[in-house]
């Protein structure tokens, strides 16, 4: 029996990996991905066709001159095809639409495995789906397929093939039979199956790099790992803590009786549930503690912890170490939590087409799996992940099911994202036995449909902590002032006019934090405040934060500040919105620059956190100096906070009616906005939740197909994931040489980084920022490429360590008086 060669180890040319070996590895690793979603046949079928047309002498051929040839740029040829062919095959005539649509969803994994998944149809409807299935109507392609099937069925018995098939449609029958009960609106289960089709393909996706990387490095594929001796220790551990907490205060009394309800409800069956309770609260642990214990009860496979900016990440992120680490014990948080970044990804992009060995060979199969028992990361990685092209946002995805997901700051779902937001968190609790929770103190109205989008569905009694009005009450620390608004002939503030209220403060002695919508802002009040001097500013430690401040850096300068403000030194913080939500500092007063409620309410978290004084006071204003014409969210929820700014007192800003009326005016308002229009795709739909149902017909009696291949699924995959951005931006993100990022900038310049590249990605995300530029020309004067490794880096001069890091000009000088 002929070897067909899947991967030949360069290194040893005898060592090889056959492409029989290689299907059943991914064969075995895909049905395990994808069996918490119910489709384990499915799976298996896609790892074990998905590589067949490998079975033939052209790709023997292509790698044997990739071994004499490592320069060689040849092409290994079309080798996906077959693997589709074969599913339809199975088909035959079948008018059966769950057997239809089990033959689609794995012709698709497996036709499209390496350059992403595409079009069913395009604008004009044509469609290189079936395109590529009508291959084999072609005379020579037929010929090579029979003799890739008689190789294939040596290995793998047709009875055995058929069988699995079988069971596949079974698991399909019972998913169709789960959206229908559950889903309200027809285009919600449209859109659900087309996110089990990226399931199953990141379950493929997955199975396949990995099985090629262990190959490659010569490791053993281990099995998916079992997390439950992992939470019942982890669960023992912070349970010790909380023994060890002050309850001498009513605010921590409080903070305990939340997180002991959070505790007694983990073990409350999977679901939708939210963690709705005040800025300084304690939400952190409580949600922790509420996942550790639900994952014990309920065998969950991770905990994922979502939040909306690196700076929450980089800072609760040390709380959960902290809480959970006992040096004593042998708990190392390094071991199992992840912190991962939406800056930074292991693997070029996508070169497309079918030439996959191409970057096997190139060792750009060290992406990130989120393949941790707690996984910390940000809300645009997550939605990337859903919603992004290609094979590497997409390759995680499997691993959110049967997981705890803690979306922390849920406000921070962008408009145009709520319908898949809230799809997404439908399909993953409903399919994937997935339990999120919906964690802020600014709740916003998921629950309730205001368009045509769909809500999530939550549990009754969907509320962890068991807040009442009366803690919220007692958790207020705040008043808040609007006469800078209110009062005057103009409702805007001059720089010269903020900077005299805040220079007010600091002939109290007060301790100020300022927080801007934009860094150009901030940077230009740091400047305006460095430059008039006074009896005011002595004593006092001026610092600027600000996302051109590299993560370690923005953690290095708020442990300064933290420490200062414990040690009752004075300070003004002047900063960007990252340090308004969850950043565990408390200054005596906080200027918020007027944006949406939900953002003045975080920035007011700020203010008397922990009840130093009896009240602090956070006063709103509209800087005239700030530009937001490319901001339209911030100017949105600016529109509507006047609103409330109008209807409710000024105490009354942050109760739960406040809040309320706030979002539910945001969506109404911007209700045309909650499906993701957009423009530029020439489909002709409007909305990207609706191309991701499918599209509206296709030219189906033009295709000389079967009549049973013609798909029942007809999304834009490749257009949305062309389009999708969970947040508009240019920039790119470079590494920086703060500390030891430096040290990272030189290994990575060393001769031989393959078997280092993963770990020094890893470790470079706490190194990196991210460059506004609107091409990658712009770039090259702040940085240079390193192929080999897939990352920019900063050329030597532009970041400035003392204030403001990324900076295109001179550096500031530090301000202390």
């Amino acid at each position: 029996m002929k070897k067909w060669p899947a991967h030949i180890d360069r290194e040893n040319k005898e060592r090889q990996q056959t492409v029989a070996e290689h299907l059943r590895n991914v064969g075995r690793l895909a049905s395990e991905y994808a069996s918490k979603a119910g489709l384990a046949y499915c799976g298996m079928l896609a790892g074990l066709l998905h590589d067949i047309g490998k079975m033939t002498e052209g790709f023997m051929k292509y790698m044997e001159r990739l071994l004499e040839d490592p320069g060689y740029r040849g092409k290994g040829g079309d080798h996906s095809t077959a693997g589709a062919v074969y599913v339809m095959e199975l088909l035959g005539d079948s008018p059966k639409q769950e057997e239809r649509l089990t033959a689609q969803l794995v012709a698709m994994a497996v036709m499209w495995h390496h350059g992403g998944l595409k079009d069913v149809y395009d604008w004009k409807d044509s469609s290189e789906y079936l395109r590529r299935l009508k291959k084999i109507s072609e005379e020579e392609y037929r010929e090579s397929y029979e003799k890739i099937k008689e190789e294939f069925h040596k290995d793998f018995p047709p009875e055995e093939i058929n069988e699995i098939f079988s069971k596949g449609c079974d698991e399909v029958k019972e998913l169709v039979g789960k959206l229908g009960a559950g889903c309200r609106q027809g285009r919600e289960g449209l859109f659900m199956l087309s996110a089990a089709a990226r399931f199953l393909f990141s379950c493929l996706v997955d199975a396949d790099r990995y099985d090629t990387a262990a190959f490659m490095d010569e490791r053993t594929v281990r099995p998916q790992r079992d997390n439950a001796p992992l939470w019942d220790m982890l669960s023992e551990e912070l349970e010790e803590k909380y023994r060890l907490f002050d309850g001498s205060s009513r605010i921590n009394r409080m903070r305990r009786e939340l997180s002991e309800n959070c505790l007694k409800n983990s073990q409350r069956p999977p679901g939708t549930y939210s963690l709705d309770c005040p800025t300084g609260s304690g939400k952190t642990l409580s949600a922790l503690r509420y996942a550790l214990n639900h994952g014990k009860k309920y065998g969950k496979a991770r905990i994922f912890y979502i939040a909306p900016f690196i700076s929450i990440i980089e800072q609760n992120s040390g709380i959960i170490k902290k809480f959970l680490e006992n040096e004593g014990k042998g708990i190392d948080p390094e071991s199992f939590v992840l912190e991962l970044h939406s800056a930074v990804q292991a693997e070029d992009p996508d070169r497309g087409g079918d030439d996959g060995e191409r970057e096997e060979r190139e060792g750009d199969l060290l992406a990130e799996r989120m393949d941790y028992p707690i996984v910390i990361t940000t809300m645009v990685r997550f939605l990337n992940t859903f919603f992004k092209g290609g094979t590497r946002n997409p390759r995680a995805i499997h691993n959110f099911a049967n997981s705890v997901i803690i979306f922390d700051e849920v406000q921070s779902v962008p408009l145009k994202c709520v319908a898949m937001f809230n799809c997404v968190v439908n399909f993953l609790v409903e399919i994937c036995g997935a339990t999120v929770v919906l964690s802020t103190a600014t709740q916003p109205v998921l629950s309730i449909s205001h368009k045509e989008e769909p809500a999530i569905r939550p549990e009754k009694g969907l509320e962890l902590s068991g807040c009442t009005e009366e803690m919220r009450k007692e958790f207020k620390r705040v008043r808040f002032v609007t006469s800078m608004i209110k009062e005057g002939s103009k409702d805007t503030s001059s720089i010269e006019e903020v900077c005299g209220a805040v220079r007010k403060q600091m002939k109290s002695g007060k301790n100020v934090l300022c927080v801007f919508n934009t860094k150009r802002s901030a940077e230009d009040f740091y400047e305006n405040l460095k430059n008039v001097r006074g009896d005011c500013y002595e004593g006092y430690t001026v610092y600027y934060l600000s996302t051109n401040l590299c993560p370690e850096h923005r953690s290095d300068r708020m442990a300064e500040i933290k420490k200062k403000l414990e040690k009752g030194e004075r300070v003004v913080v002047i900063s960007t919105q990252l340090i308004e939500a969850g950043v565990d500092m408390s200054f005596h007063v906080v200027f918020r620059a007027l944006a949406g409620l939900d953002s003045i309410i975080q920035a007011a978290g700020r203010c008397n956190r922990n009840g130093e004084e009896p009240e602090g006071t956070v006063y709103i204003f509209i800087p005239d100096f700030e530009d937001l014409k490319n901001l339209q969210y911030i100017r949105d929820g600016k529109t509507a906070s006047m609103y409330i700014l109008r209807d409710f007192e000024d105490y009354d800003l942050d109760s739960k009616a406040a809040i309320e009326s706030y979002f539910r005016r945001l969506f109404e308002m911007k209700k045309e906005e909650l499906l993701y229009p957009f423009e530029g795709a020439e489909c002709g739909i409007k909305y990207m939740y609706d191309i991701l149902c499918g599209n509206k017909g296709g030219a189906l009696g033009k295709q000389e197909v079967e009549k049973s291949w013609l798909p029942m699924l007809c999304p834009y995959f490749g257009t949305a994931g062309k389009y999708f951005e969970a947040i508009e931006t240019a920039g790119i993100s470079a590494l920086v040489p703060y500390k030891k990022g430096r040290d990272i900038i030189e290994m990575l310049a060393s001769e031989n980084i393959h078997e280092k590249k993963a770990e020094l990605l890893k470790r470079a995300q706490r190194y990196c920022v991210n460059i506004m530029v609107y091409n990658e020309r712009q770039i090259e004067e702040f940085a240079y490429y390193r192929e080999d490794a897939g990352i920019y880096i900063l050329r030597e001069g532009y970041y400035d360590e003392d204030v403001k890091g990324f900076s295109r000009d001179q550096k500031l000088d530090i301000l202390t008086f």
